[in-house]
C-alpha cells in the first residue's frame, strides 16, 4: 500500500524586520514581494499546499489581514522562535486542525 504524502510548503513572514519593516506587503514593480513568492511556489509541480507562518502579535495585524484578504491558507505562532513556530503549524497541518484562513 502506497502513502499518499502530501509536499506542504511553508513561507515565513513578518512585518517586524528591524533593516527593512513590511518588506513582505512592499511592491516590487506592480506586485506585492508576498503574492509573487506565494504564487511562484505555488506553482512547483510537487508542492500541494503553501501555507504562510506569521507572528502571533499586534505588530503583524496588518499581515493578518493582507493574508485574510488574498484568501491565502496562513498559521500565526512565536515570534521569537521561528522553528517552534514551523513545528506547530506542521503539527496543525498534519493534524488537519485548520482552515482556509487559520489565525
Amino acid at each position: 500500500m502506497e502513502i499518499d504524502r502530501k509536499t506542504i510548503l511553508i513561507i515565513q513572514a513578518r512585518l517586524t524586520s528591524k533593516r527593512f519593516p513590511h518588506k513582505v506587503l512592499k511592491k516590487i514593480g506592480n506586485e506585492i514581494i508576498l503574492d509573487k513568492i506565494y504564487h511562484n511556489v505555488s506553482k512547483a509541480k510537487k508542492v500541494n499546499q503553501v501555507v504562510v507562518s506569521i507572528p502571533n502579535n499586534s505588530k503583524n495585524i496588518d499581515l493578518k489581514n493582507y493574508l485574510r484578504k488574498k484568501n491565502f491558507k496562513y498559521f500565526c505562532g512565536s515570534e521569537n522562535d521561528v522553528l517552534k513556530r514551523f513545528f506547530f503549524d506542521r503539527k496543525k497541518i498534519q493534524s488537519r486542525h485548520y482552515c482556509k484562513n487559520h489565525g
